[in-house]
């Protein structure tokens, strides 16, 4: 059994799903944006919402950093190659992360 802040940061992720990912985090954040610019939630609940995307990120930078069977520190290291990451194909193969991931586009 998986403790769930951990489980976002196992396993791989496909490129596709990276991409989805990202986008929905971006969305997220724009649309936080828009609240706070309308006066619809506080600064301190928009803040708390930021904090949470990041670390939504992180996570995919993690599993996407796993699927090309590196550590997910190297995939910080790599994130201002974010291109690199969302075009690059994975390994096929199971590694040390686990099963390669599957086709379609899947978010945790």
């Amino acid at each position: 059994m998986r403790i769930f802040p951990l489980s976002l940061f196992q396993g791989r992720m496909n490129s596709k799903s990276y991409f989805a990912g990202t986008l929905l985090a971006v969305l997220v954040f724009i649309f936080n944006l828009a609240l706070v610019v309308l006066n619809i939630i506080s600064i301190e609940l928009a803040i708390l919402i930021v904090f949470l995307i990041v670390i939504y990120y992180c996570s995919l930078v993690v599993r996407r950093a796993h699927d090309r069977n590196y550590s997910g520190w190297k995939g910080f290291v790599f994130i201002a190659g974010i291109l690199q990451m969302e075009a690059s194909k994975g390994n096929s193969n199971p590694n040390k992360y686990g099963d390669p991931p599957p086709p379609e586009i899947r978010l945790p």
